[in-house]
């Protein structure tokens, strides 16, 4: 009698999918595109629904002081799959990879999808990639599928939603490398392929990293029924794009209880820089392109059943390469992280250890091969809540963001002790990216 009801209460544990399975957990890393810190309802945005990325905040842990690597794509992305800061990868990579640029080589810098597919994960990546670099005839260019994505459906910029043409006529729309010509939403087209890989990755058993780089909200603005591209600033054509992002994420969660690995996967969800005119990056001040905070921070939301308490708010600074460092802890892979930027986010997610003292730092290139051009435009550092500005060769603005979230008020003059110290700290940090670049 006693074994019956043990075998009972297993079988139920299994039915609520209570049961974790063994082994390192799957890992979805959800990515959107120019979204702005304000725009979810979780992260106080009056006029979009996103109930299941709330939920998923709900669920799981928000970060309040998330930052990008970069207030522009290519540098972000870069970051994410090395783990460094884009300045150590050389000049290119400070700026949106243009003519001229090799992109990032999988010869010099093992990335992160294949350090999973090393120990056994099944990769794939739906989306946007756009570390390929220049796209002229005859140069060469790094997709995902020669960074350990063993399947790669989606764009290497962000063509019209539905015609996905390229520059020059032709197709932005690849298979494994091959260009394919499919009809539809493109931002639907990835959903469907992540939803078929989960499937298949959990009848499978093996752990599997899934990566989703959505188009979403990048411009052009077009929404899932708009057959033509709206005008920029198109403030309610942003708002249905947001819905559908949210909704087709949506998707995906459920695609994972379907599937009964929920309690096995780590969700993250952020965006790649802050959002652009469109977008409600209140309560900060400026946009993409730009290092003041409506630039760089974003939202970041952490999700893992039974491993992250529901609920957590976090106000410690994090930037892009943690969630690296994050990845490949959680996969078990802790020491690959040695030497990067990044620092494991987990024990500040359990709640089982306190975050690190340290500061971050950005510097933004244009960087115009084509043009001869090749000039820093502004450099950041903060250190608690105090953050230190300076726009090309300006001089510098002191913050205390705890108190001026908006960036308003200059403490410099007041706080020049403080000054100075962030601005040493700021050039010994160039300093070290320099003495190690690629040029």
């Amino acid at each position: 009698m006693r074994c019956l009801l043990a075998a009972i209460a297993v079988a139920s544990l299994l039915a609520c999918g209570h049961e974790r399975r063994a082994g390192p957990p799957n890992i979805v890393l959800l990515l959107a595109d120019d979204l702005g810190y304000g725009d979810l309802g979780v992260y106080g945005g009056p006029d979009i629904r996103s109930p299941n990325l709330d939920q998923l905040a709900r669920s799981g842990a928000r970060f309040t002081d998330a930052y990008a690597a970069s207030p522009v794509c290519s540098p972000t992305r870069a970051a994410l799959f090395t783990g460094l800061y884009p300045q150590r990868l050389g000049h290119q990579f400070e700026d949106v990879l243009r003519a001229g640029s090799l992109g990032l080589d999988p010869v010099r810098h093992t990335a992160l999808a294949e350090r999973l597919r090393r120990a056994g994960y099944r990769t794939a990546c739906y989306g946007k990639w756009n570390l390929q670099g220049g796209l002229e005839p005859g140069r060469s260019t790094f997709l995902p599928n020669q960074h350990g994505f063993e399947h790669w459906f989606g764009v290497r910029r962000n063509p019209d939603r539905f015609t996905h043409p390229d520059r020059r006529g032709g197709l932005d729309l690849f298979e494994d490398g091959q260009p394919v010509r499919v009809e539809g939403y493109i931002d639907e087209l990835l959903a469907d392929h992540a939803v078929r890989f989960i499937e298949s990755a959990a009848q499978e058993g093996k752990p599997f990293f899934l990566y989703v780089p959505w188009l979403i909200p990048h411009y052009p603005l077009q929404g899932p029924d708009d057959l033509t591209v709206q005008p920029p600033g198109d403030r309610p054509t942003y708002v249905r794009m947001v819905e559908f992002l949210d909704h087709e994420t949506g998707r995906i969660l459920a695609a994972l209880r379907d599937a009964g690995v929920e309690r096995d996967t780590l969700v993250l969800f952020t965006s790649d820089n802050g959002g652009n005119d469109t977008a409600r990056n209140a309560p900060f001040r400026g946009r993409k392109s730009q290092l003041t905070e409506g630039g760089i921070r974003v939202p970041l939301v952490a999700s893992w059943p039974g491993r992250i308490p529901p609920g957590r708010e976090i106000g410690v600074p994090t930037v892009t390469m943690d969630l690296t460092a994050t990845i490949l802890a959680a996969a078990g892979l802790s020491e690959a992280a040695a030497g990067m930027d990044g620092v494991d986010l987990l024990p500040w997610l359990t709640g089982d250890a306190p975050a690190p003292a340290r500061a971050l730092f950005w510097r933004r290139r244009r960087f115009r091969p084509e043009e001869r051009a090749d000039v820093v435009t502004g450099r950041a550092v903060r250190e608690g809540d105090w953050k230190l500005l300076r726009a090309g060769d300006g001089a510098a603005r002191l913050y205390d963001l705890a108190a001026d979230p908006g960036e308003q008020v200059d403490l410099a003059a007041r706080e020049p002790e403080r000054a100075g110290a962030l601005g040493l700290a700021l050039a010994n940090w160039e300093r070290s990216v320099d003495a190690g670049g690629v040029r």
